[in-house]
């Protein structure tokens, strides 16, 4: 490049793996209405349970991607105020968070 600049354009890339929880929300939850986003190949199916502090599923659920970034929109029901367990189930990938009703 003998003493000469080169400019290059610049732009952001993030990579994401397959079948990840990006997020839960919103969380302290008042209305049972809670946002779930995710990433996976289309026809990737998610599993959710939602599981109270006797172990026992009050919430179950599944739901297939439609594209790679996806928002899962569930109405779970108000339940009792207390700390809950979300088991969410993406291809090979498991997670589970705390859940927290109001």
């Amino acid at each position: 490049l003998d003493d000469k600049v080169l400019h290059t354009p610049a732009r952001r890339v993030e990579w994401t793996d397959v079948n990840m929880l990006e997020s839960v929300y919103p969380n302290p939850n008042s209305d049972g209405k809670i946002n779930i986003r995710w990433t996976a190949n289309s026809g990737t199916e998610m599993k959710i349970e939602i599981i109270d502090v006797t172990g026992r599923v009050v919430y179950k659920n599944s739901v297939t991607a439609t594209e790679w970034n996806n928002v899962t929109t569930l109405q779970t029901g108000k339940y009792q105020s207390g700390i809950y367990l979300i088991r969410i189930e993406i291809g090979d990938k498991n997670y589970v968070q705390k859940l927290v009703y109001r």
